[in-house]
């Protein structure tokens, strides 16, 4: 609105100037009724009673009117003059005739009488007089609101015409402004449009560049995945290769080793053969004459030797049995602790893996508490990532959006290293959430 009146400081003139015109004609309606409530105070009524006539005859009583001003020729007593009423066209009103005095000395009753009468008559008098005076008083204020209200009429019809020329000036500013208005809107309505037109091509390129990025990437994944793929093959082929050779070289050490058993073997059957041989000439003699008293010895020590035999194979397989029982203990025990250790380092090493994939991302303006996405990572054994998947996504468009852009910023990015390789875990679950 501030705006619309400094633009036309025409209007702000004629307004201001109505505005002083209406107050003074208020001020000056004020004056002038107070000067003529001030002039009609100054009426003082008098009676004057003429006694020249006798006590025969009726006495007037005649109200006339003095004023302070009568002996001035100014036009304020003019007006004071004009406002007054004509007294003189009224009917004089007439006491009633005190009786004669029947006797040139009037009886003492008859004086206290006629007194009594009269001062009824002068009280009767000085009522109608009073009367009298309401009644002008009435009459005056009577003519007074009369005039006050044409008074008034007069000053709404000056202030209707006045409000009238300011509505029409403030109608042809209005239709003055609507136009600069509009022709504002119009320019500003271009102004928009050529800024839409403008980001919409901003929008398009950005569209192209953001495709030709995500072009770039998927061409820059495709190399590394076919790189890794060959690099993968060329390390199966030459795992391959090793275990084969290291599988020759064991075939040819057990290949000595059995010849070697078995040259030895042959050397040790040579030799008990020949030593046989010296011994059973050597004990054909002897055996013949122990033969007989060796026979019972034999036998009992043989019974001996199987007894023991057989305690000492009972004993050796409780022992045997034991000690499988103890080692298989002790290898479930360390299996457990190696699984507990490695299961503690693997939960370590996602956790740095998702550390790093949060870094990646960029969270967006707008997000809820409970807003969240599931992602699985394929991890290679070069510590990249193979292949990622968004299995679900409970939020908003624009925050699954800025969960794929992380996932491909994070493609080209080396994961953080296991602290030992038996940590790494080709698979790992992450969520991205406030």
């Amino acid at each position: 609105m501030l705006k619309e009146i400094f633009q036309n400081p025409k209007a702000i003139f004629w307004a201001i100037m109505i505005h002083i015109l209406i107050i003074v004609v208020m001020v000056l309606s004020f004056n002038f009724s107070e000067k003529t409530e001030q002039g009609l105070s100054t009426v003082t009524p008098v009676s004057l009673v003429s006694t020249h006539a006798g006590l025969d005859q009726p006495t007037p009583i005649i109200n006339d009117l003095v004023t302070p001003s009568d002996n001035q020729n100014s036009p304020k007593s003019a007006m004071n003059a004009q406002n007054q009423p004509d007294i003189s066209s009224e009917p004089l009103e007439i006491i009633p005739p005190i009786p004669a005095i029947q006797a040139l000395t009037p009886q003492p009753r008859q004086l206290q009488q006629t007194n009594k009468e009269q001062q009824t008559q002068e009280q009767e008098a000085r009522q109608q007089k009073e009367q009298k005076q309401l009644a002008e008083q009435k009459k005056e204020e009577e003519k007074k609101r009369i005039e006050q209200k044409q008074q008034a009429e007069q000053e709404r019809e000056v202030e209707k015409a006045l409000q009238e020329k300011s509505k029409q000036q403030a109608a042809q500013e209005k239709a003055e402004t609507q136009q600069v208005k509009q022709k504002q809107e119009a320019a500003a309505q271009r102004k928009a449009e050529q800024r839409k037109a403008e980001e919409k091509k901003r929008k398009r390129d950005e569209a192209k560049r953001e495709k030709a990025r995500q072009e770039a990437n998927a061409e820059r994944r495709r190399i590394a995945a076919a790189k890794k793929k060959a690099e993968e093959k060329k390390r199966q082929l030459a795992d391959a290769k090793a275990e084969k050779e290291q599988a020759k070289k064991a075939e040819q050490r057990r290949a000595e080793k059995a010849r070697e058993v078995k040259e030895a073997k042959k050397l040790a059957a040579k030799k008990k053969a020949d030593e046989a041989r010296k011994a059973i000439a050597k004990q054909k003699a002897a055996e013949k004459a122990r033969e007989v008293a060796d026979a019972k010895k034999a036998a009992e020590e043989k019974k001996q030797q199987e007894k023991k035999r057989a305690e000492a194979t009972k004993a050796a397989e409780a022992q045997k049995r034991a000690a499988a029982e103890e080692k298989r203990r002790a290898a479930a025990a360390g299996q457990k602790a190696d699984a507990t250790r490695i299961k503690r380092g693997k939960n370590l090493w996602a956790s740095r893996v998702v550390a790093h994939m949060n870094r990646c991302w960029t969270r967006p303006a707008q997000i809820s508490g409970g807003w969240s996405a599931s992602v699985n990572l394929k991890i290679s054994r070069s510590f990249y990532i193979r292949r990622a998947t968004i299995r679900y996504c409970d939020a908003s468009e624009e925050f699954c959006q800025s969960v794929t852009r992380a996932i491909d910023r994070c493609y080209d990015r080396r994961l953080p290293t296991p602290p030992k390789p038996e940590y790494f875990d080709p698979e790992i679950n992450m969520k991205f959430k406030k």
